[in-house]
């Protein structure tokens, strides 16, 4: 029997067996492969690798550039960008932040297309009788803007930046967006893996330092087949300079090496902090520190007021050390795959199943506002952990909100008729199924040391895979915790040039 040779396999085959390969590898196929090269130039590839990202027609990008092929979009914008996609989370001490980036495309009416970033606003009226979250506004505050050829130039680039922030009138409400062209050609970096973690004098005893709770947290950390093809900086020569201070004034936060002599326990000792997104803002302009208005995470400051100056080695500048202001490190967020069976289950009677409770949720905390959690099951112990993805100077990021035994089920009968009534506010007739447990909850006062942390007995209540309640012992009210519901962008409501709020209400 005669081998087969490879340039005999049916180019339908050859599609099939290249979707499995990364582009890079393609490419070094073809260039190994003569009878393949001119594959090189057929549109089925590049369709099929724009496809990776979500762009299956051209129409969209064709509306400045009837020209424009799939090879154009992919090697122009997506090849470098398109690990963008998707949703990030800084290690912003205490409150965290979460930016967004996706493709723009559908939206004919936005005059351009690309990959645009936005970030993820909450609105601050927390009044006494809120108790459920709110969907966040999506703040645009970055554009990678895919130019025609003939807008271009004579550079040859068919991709621009320009950052973004918004005008506010008397009320501090956002009225137009104003554009700034990127002066630098690395607005993004990219920072290697390292092993530094946030550390804070205990001002109660000024002799104790406690390690902040990392970030991401490890269920959390996703596993990026590749990353933006940016500017990459080393973290781990960046950060050699940074010594742990001998002398600090008190309520300082700072930045050294994870090592065995601050209070945490060896078995919660950090892993080493993955790749993580530098925004790497215009420097020394007016414009600059309103764009970093717009990015700062929610309640700033509060947390400015709550720990005083905040000053340490991990600032932005290209020679460390640095004594700047942390603006945050994101992060992209490992998200579980929705499941289909919870929605179409036969069975609606044996409640929820916990897995189907995993994803990303919005909560209510009377202090603060909505905060965004992860839900994550863990097989082993049958525990919903509550991760707080954004925090706050009681309980921050990185840190377990609350957490319940889904094995141990509590009758509605055995709870206390003022807690059942919480949990049932708007359903006083018990009709609609709930699935009650006993957990715990995390509370503390501002600056989440050990001395001033303790836990808080609750009642959670699930209403179902999209609702649950929280009974916490220390509040008068059941608070509702919801799945983040994604985004329909085509159904949005643009209540301001470049600002974006959820038709539906959540």
């Amino acid at each position: 029997m005669q081998p087969v040779h490879f340039t005999t396999i049916p180019f339908e085959l050859v599609l099939q067996i290249l979707s499995f390969l990364a582009c890079d590898d393609i490419l070094s196929f073809f260039a190994t492969c003569r009878s393949y090269r001119q594959l090189m130039s057929n549109e089925s590839v590049w369709h099929e690798l724009c496809g990776r990202f979500g762009v299956h027609d051209l129409a969209p990008f064709r509306l400045h550039d009837p020209n424009r092929t799939f090879k154009t979009v992919y090697t122009e914008l997506l090849h470098a960008y398109g690990p963008l996609l998707g949703i990030w989370a800084s290690n912003y001490p205490f409150v965290g932040n979460v930016i967004e980036f996706r493709v723009v495309a559908k939206e004919q009416n936005a005059g351009w297309e690309g990959i645009v970033g936005e970030v993820w606003h909450f609105p601050r009226d927390v009044g006494d009788s809120m108790s459920a979250p709110s969907a966040p506004d999506y703040h645009e505050f970055l554009r990678i803007e895919l130019l025609s050829s003939v807008d271009s130039g004579t550079n040859g680039r068919l991709t621009r930046f320009l950052w973004k922030w918004h005008n506010t009138d008397e009320d501090g409400l956002p009225t137009t967006g104003t554009m700034l062209a990127n002066p630098s050609d690395n607005p993004l970096i990219l920072n290697g893996p390292n092993e530094h973690q946030f550390y804070v004098f205990d001002s109660r005893e000024p002799d104790s330092v406690s390690m902040h709770p990392e970030f991401p947290p490890l269920h959390l950390r996703a596993d990026t087949p590749s990353h933006p093809r940016v500017k990459f900086r080393d973290m781990k020569s960046f950060t050699v300079h940074m010594a742990t201070p001998q002398a600090l004034p008190t309520g300082l936060l700072y930045v050294a090496p994870a090592s065995s002599f601050v209070s945490a326990e060896p078995e919660t000792m950090p892993a080493i902090v993955p790749h993580s997104l530098h925004l790497n803002l215009p420097p020394d302009s007016a414009e600059s520190a309103l764009i970093q208005s717009l990015l700062s995470p929610p309640y700033l400051q509060d947390f400015l007021g709550a720990l005083g100056m905040v000053g340490f080695g991990f600032g932005d500048g290209a020679s460390p050390p640095s004594s700047s202001l942390y603006s945050g490190r994101y992060f992209p967020l490992k998200l579980p795959t929705p499941s289909r069976a919870a929605e179409r289950s036969d069975h609606p009677d044996r409640g929820v199943p916990p897995r189907e409770l995993t994803g990303l949720w919005l909560g209510f905390y009377e202090t603060h506002g909505t905060e965004v959690l992860s839900l994550h099951y863990v097989e082993e112990s049958g525990e919903i952990q509550a991760w707080k993805v954004t925090g706050d100077v009681h309980v921050p990021r990185g840190v377990v909100s609350w957490k319940f035994d889904t094995r141990l089920e509590t009758r509605a009968s055995d709870l206390l008729p003022n807690v059942l009534a919480s949990l049932r506010a708007d359903d006083i007739t018990g009709q609609t199924p709930m699935q009650f447990y006993s957990g715990v909850g995390t509370l503390s006062t501002a600056g989440y040391i050990p001395s001033v942390r303790e836990e808080d007995p609750l009642v959670a209540a699930i209403v179902n895979r999209n609702e649950i309640r929280i009974k916490w012992s220390v509040d008068d009210l059941a608070l509702t915790y919801r799945r983040y519901p994604g985004r329909d962008v085509l159904t949005e409501n643009v209540i301001s040039e470049g600002i974006r709020r959820p038709t539906v209400a959540f």
